[in-house]
């Protein structure tokens, strides 16, 4: 379950930062500022981070 749930995370950071990139051809350049690519930035790092230890398979000693 924990697998499934970070691979889901890392999509959603892949169209989150596709549409992070084609949103500002969308609309007005005044609309779209700075900040905004600041936030995207944060938020998609944050997903990968969570996406990537989510998804990582545990270390079992044998």
């Amino acid at each position: 379950m924990r697998k499934k749930l970070g691979e889901w995370i890392l999509d959603v950071a892949k169209y989150l930062t596709t549409a992070g990139l084609i949103a500002p051809f969308l609309v007005k350049a005044a609309d779209w500022t700075w900040y905004i690519y600041v936030c995207i930035v944060t938020i998609v790092a944050v997903m990968v981070v969570v996406g990537l230890l989510l998804s990582k398979e545990k270390k079992t000693n044998k």
